[in-house]
């Protein structure tokens, strides 16, 4: 008796998710899941094409690096405005900015990234990635950063 009760509402409980769970297709536009695709591949087509035409292999896997461990506080580009900048004092500096960039020397950089901020008397909340990253995987990233200081030339030249 037990069995053919527990059965019967097994079956009831299946058919009751059945018929909840069925959509209504008349809300769904037909044409929505065409057009955004289309449009968002082409987005995405554009983005993988500039990377390649643009950066070389170390240049992207620094910009891959950066865009973990950097953006949240420099920014996607890198201009110091990472969602996270909005909490830091001081602001994290822009790499954006050529002027700046072209003081920094190769190992003042590496020095940074490595050790962190406080041991070039900068922001002590840049924290130190020396058992992060490889020396490779920071070399990387500096030449991925260094890609930004010249966007920002070339824009003053065309000006």
């Amino acid at each position: 008796m037990k069995t053919y009760l527990f059965h019967y509402l097994l079956l009831f409980f299946i058919a009751f998710l059945l018929i909840a769970c069925e959509t209504n297709k008349e809300n769904i536009p037909t044409d929505f899941a065409a057009d955004s695709g289309k449009s968002e591949n082409e987005a995405v087509l554009k983005e993988v094409k500039d990377i390649w035409s643009l950066y070389n292999y170390d240049k992207r896997e620094g910009k891959r690096i950066f865009e973990h461990y950097c953006s949240v506080c420099h920014g996607a580009n890198g201009e110091g405005d990472g969602f996270n900048s909005y909490n830091l004092n001081p602001k994290p500096h822009s790499f954006a900015d050529s002027s700046y960039m072209s003081r920094l020397s190769e190992s003042s950089l590496e020095q940074v990234i490595s050790f962190g901020g406080q041991s070039m008397n900068k922001s002590v909340l840049m924290p130190a990635y020396g058992n992060t990253l490889s020396e490779v995987e920071t070399d990387r990233v500096i030449s991925f950063i260094r890609t930004l200081a010249e966007k920002d030339e070339q824009q003053k030249l065309r000006n």
